[in-house]
């Protein structure tokens, strides 16, 4: 199944909070593995297709810097209960900016 890599980054305003309740942080990864979950599923058109997911929470930036951010690797589309697997197309099978330096969907 092809996959791909997607950063979420937390706006600076609101990085104070997540510095000070690191449980925001566990909150924010269930919310992206819920959010992309379910655009995938919308894309697909497949309401129990189960998507493959892993997330990283990275709390510093190359500067050793405050910067909390999720990066998480995720499958292209997902695997149907019967064992098929399904990817999303159309619109919604977009070609990030960065696989025009190597991957290729």
């Amino acid at each position: 199944m092809p996959h791909r890599q997607v950063v979420l980054t937390v706006p600076k305003r609101l990085r104070p909070h997540f510095l000070y309740n690191r449980g925001l942080l566990g909150d924010l990864s269930r919310v992206a593995a819920r959010t992309i979950t379910a655009f995938i599923r919308a894309t697909t058109g497949e309401r129990k297709l189960s998507v493959g997911l892993v997330a990283s929470i990275q709390t510093h930036g190359s500067l050793a810097n405050w910067h909390p951010h999720l990066h998480l690797l995720v499958t292209d589309g997902g695997f149907r209960p019967n064992g098929g697997s399904s990817r999303p197309t159309g619109k919604a099978s977009y070609t990030p900016r960065s696989s025009s330096r190597g991957h290729r969907p």
